[in-house]
């Protein structure tokens, strides 16, 4: 029944809460530790560990307390130890500490408990005798307030802030909430928000965002942060001081620059389409990067070939200003598309033999030089029949698995000419046929005519 059933056997006065797990409920301490019985017999679930069910352990082997907060007990000891230790709390194992070590940090605990602590090896093969320990976990306390607060971004609606964190938590770790207080003249509001710890080359940094502000204003700030007792911190001492920069109009855009046209699609900055002056569409949210990026016009948009279409770009800031209703002056200048007519891919060569087996043909396929303007390749097709057959057979691949432009032919005969050639075949449904080649495996016993 393992640590819980030997603090029974424990001649203390006071008691123990036997509880199923961490945390323990608070309780009151022994009195002494000067005479303590534990039978080892009982610290481990071992059926037999070769030694004396009991031994005598005196207040020379107990453990020192360092430091103890609302959720952490800092202990050490006197004597390295020689073996992994396993260290119980309550009577449940909590931890193992290593051999060579001297110190613990037992943290996940209930603030303003108390903890009865044995560090011991159960399988007795140390000979080292279990230190003990009890101490409490302190209760906790409201956190200090966090210092050098400072604006390290402001723009027109927002301000990140950059803040240290106090040494003193309340005894219980500290979560990420922030309540700051905002004020501007006489006016005073709050804001709840979250602050991000960052590392960079070994520094640390705390973030926080506030938002909800206006612009061109100036703001007065003090932050209160939380432990996981649910105490506050009281607000900063110092306020810091920033003002918001004013919103003004983005800069026009350049026009957009065509990347790729093909008989369905285009490739763009973020949009605003129009053919003969009736907008197809409103502005396309591409990105919220200020960097301009490579934006495609997928199927589901009214585009059809021989058709002129007008694109045009226009900036859109965090405040949604972009142009006024009516007014296009923001807009960028007009880029003019005209879709060209679906047509068929440029022919491709026939196929060649890289190498012939008795029921095998390796062929590599030679492409077009330039076909990706007028279409994109959506799959090949290897075609073969014996020279003096009537039938093709057939083998497909889609571009995505297409391989290096070579095919592998199997279970052919052996000393037989076969025709072979390729097919390409475009997104808009078009196909190009190479020109016949006439490959001949070679002698061997593979047949699969009677297969």
């Amino acid at each position: 029944m393992l640590l819980a059933s030997y603090l029974a056997c424990i001649c203390v006065a006071g008691s123990i809460a036997d509880s199923a797990g961490l945390p323990s409920p608070p309780g009151e301490p022994p009195t002494s530790i000067d005479s303590i019985i534990v039978s080892r017999s009982l610290l481990s679930n071992a059926t037999s560990l070769n030694y004396s069910d009991s031994t005598q352990f005196s207040s020379a082997t107990q453990m020192a307390l360092v430091r103890r907060t609302g959720s952490l007990i800092h202990f050490h000891w006197f004597q390295p130890l020689t073996t992994t230790h396993t260290l119980y709390a309550n009577g449940n194992i909590v931890g193992f500490v290593p051999a060579y070590q001297n110190e613990f940090k037992l943290g996940g605990l209930v603030a303003d408990a108390v903890y009865f602590l044995v560090l011991a090896d159960p399988s007795g093969s140390s000979g080292d005798d279990a230190q003990i320990l009890t101490a409490s976990t302190t209760e906790p306390d409201a956190p200090d307030p966090p210092t050098s607060l400072e604006a390290a971004a402001v723009s027109a609606g927002y301000a990140v802030i950059s803040m240290d964190l106090p040494l003193n938590t309340g005894g219980v770790p500290l979560t990420t909430s922030l309540n700051c207080s905002v004020k501007h003249n006489f006016d005073e509001f709050y804001v709840s928000t979250t602050y991000s710890i960052t590392e960079d080359d070994g520094d640390f940094s705390t973030l926080a965002q506030i938002n909800g502000l206006d612009a061109s204003t100036m703001y007065f700030l003090s932050c209160a942060v939380q432990n996981e007792a649910g105490y506050s911190s009281a607000q900063s001492a110092s306020n810091i001081a920033f003002t918001t920069t004013a919103v003004t109009q983005p800069s026009r855009c350049d026009a957009p620059q065509v990347q790729n046209i093909t008989g369905s699609r285009i490739l763009s900055y973020r949009l605003y389409a129009a053919v003969n002056d009736s907008p197809l569409f409103d502005e396309i949210a591409v990105t919220s990067d200020p960097v301009l990026t490579l934006y495609q016009l997928e199927d589901g948009h009214p585009f059809t070939s021989n058709t002129t279409y007008s694109f045009r770009v226009v900036a859109e800031n965090w405040a949604g200003l972009c142009y006024p209703p009516g007014d296009t002056s923001f807009l960028s200048d007009s880029l003019v598309v005209t879709f060209p007519e679906p047509s068929f891919p440029p022919e491709i060569l026939p196929p060649y033999v890289t190498q012939a087996g008795a029921s095998t043909l390796a062929l590599q396929v030679v492409l077009a030089d330039d076909m990706y303007g007028i279409a994109h390749v959506w799959g090949y097709v290897v075609q073969w029949k014996p020279t003096d057959g009537s039938l093709w057979n057939a083998m497909y691949t889609p571009a995505d698995d297409f391989n290096s432009f070579r095919f592998v032919l199997t279970r052919l005969n052996a000393s037989t000419s076969y025709h072979v050639r390729t097919i390409l075949s475009t997104n808009l449904g078009y196909s190009s046929f190479s020109s016949i080649v006439v490959a001949t495996t070679t002698p061997g016993v593979c047949s699969f005519d009677s297969i």
